[in-house]
């Protein structure tokens, strides 16, 4: 994610009139990463192999303003840990230490923290590589609303972002960040039923994937022109005595329909994200 995170904001730095920082510096061990080696980092991103070889360069940089931390959660303490021990100076007085990662809450995360730095966590989905995507925002209260603001610029170039309470963005985390993957499970099974029917896979997939695509971009254009919502798009399809109403007795079975299996599945998520939180103590 956090390569995606990077490679939208390359895209979006090079838009004239953008307001984001001036220079941006990514520590990362991946030698896929390397500016000439993949289209991941523009000329103007630093590329460092370790925090030693950040520490060098930063001598002839601004403070920092914002910090991003995108590792594995089992990584994140000791990260923290190692960026606070050796670029403490570095940060700015008021710098935004933004987390990516899944069931580590903001309590635990100030503990390694024992400064004024505001404190973020951010769960993005994957569409932020080209600007579609989502972010749930949460902050430790009272909110700091300079940083919030300064927060929300940053990831404006993403897509959307939502600011909510800790436990939402928890709650979220196996809804909407996981959600690319759910619907491309539904495009699994809308080409599982062509070829049922007797479509070629090929046939199958194109027709898959334009029906996404379109179905998304019509929904989008509903919903800002006339404020649509999804039950009025439904029904405007779902005619009386039709094909989609017929097809809709089953996706609308209250105990064994998509909103009941979305609802076991977001529940899913969720006790996976807490189970990841305990993990995170575990040698």
């Amino acid at each position: 994610m956090g390569g995606a995170l990077v490679k939208r904001w390359g895209a979006a730095t090079a838009v004239e009139g953008n307001v984001l920082p001036r220079h941006f510096s990514v520590v990362d061990r991946s030698p896929a990463v390397k500016t000439g080696e993949a289209p991941l980092l523009p000329p103007r991103f630093g590329f460092h192999e370790s925090l030693q070889s950040f520490l060098t360069s930063a001598e002839t940089l601004p403070p920092v303003d914002a910090l991003l931390l995108a590792v594995r959660p089992k990584q994140i303490l000791p990260a923290l840990a190692s960026v606070v021990d050796s670029c403490a100076a570095l940060l700015s007085e008021r710098a935004a230490i933004m987390s990516l990662a899944a069931g580590l809450p903001l309590a635990r995360l100030r503990a390694s923290l024992p400064d004024a730095h505001p404190l973020f966590r951010v769960m993005p989905s994957i569409p932020v590589a080209i600007g579609e995507g989502i972010l749930l925002i949460s902050g430790e209260q009272p909110l700091d609303r300079k940083a919030s603001e300064a927060v929300r610029e940053l990831f404006a170039p993403m897509g959307s972002s939502v600011f909510c309470s800790e436990d939402l963005l928890e709650k979220g985390t196996g809804l909407w960040g996981s959600a690319p993957g759910y619907i491309f499970h539904m495009l699994e099974a809308f080409e599982a039923a062509a070829c049922a029917l007797g479509y070629d896979r090929e046939q199958a997939r194109l027709l898959s994937f334009q029906t996404l695509k379109g179905v998304g971009l019509f929904a989008e254009k509903e919903r800002h022109e006339r404020n649509a919502t999804p039950q009025e798009l439904t029904q405007s399809i779902a005619l009386e005595g039709g094909t989609t109403e017929a097809g809709l007795t089953v996706l609308a079975d209250k105990e064994k329909g998509l909103v009941a299996l979305m609802k076991q599945t977001s529940v899913s998520a969720y006790r996976r994200a807490q189970q990841m939180a305990q993990e995170t103590d575990k040698p």
